[in-house]
């Protein structure tokens, strides 16, 4: 009856884009994970690292991957950085 709260465990999200892993240890962070990961199933995803319709999108509402930290960016953002005409 005395059951100890489980403190480490890993959580498995899949869908048609990615499978991404949630690693949680209630002793090391108690608010949230300690890592995430992401396996990209299509390579034209993993290789540009944007969503699949996005030139599909307007020019200001699509995302932009920062070259200097591989962060994505909106578009505003990526013309001040010369990553757009």
């Amino acid at each position: 009856m005395n059951e100890k709260p489980i403190k480490k465990y890993t959580q498995v999200f899949k869908d048609d884009i990615s499978i991404d892993t949630w690693v949680w240890d209630k002793d090391i962070f108690a608010n949230g994970p300690i890592s995430v990961t992401r396996e990209f199933l299509n390579e034209e995803v993993q290789e540009n690292g944007l969503t699949i319709n996005n030139e599909d999108l307007p020019k200001t509402k699509r995302r932009y991957i920062n070259p200097k930290n591989g962060k994505d960016v909106a578009y505003f953002r990526a013309k001040q950085l010369g990553l757009v005409d």
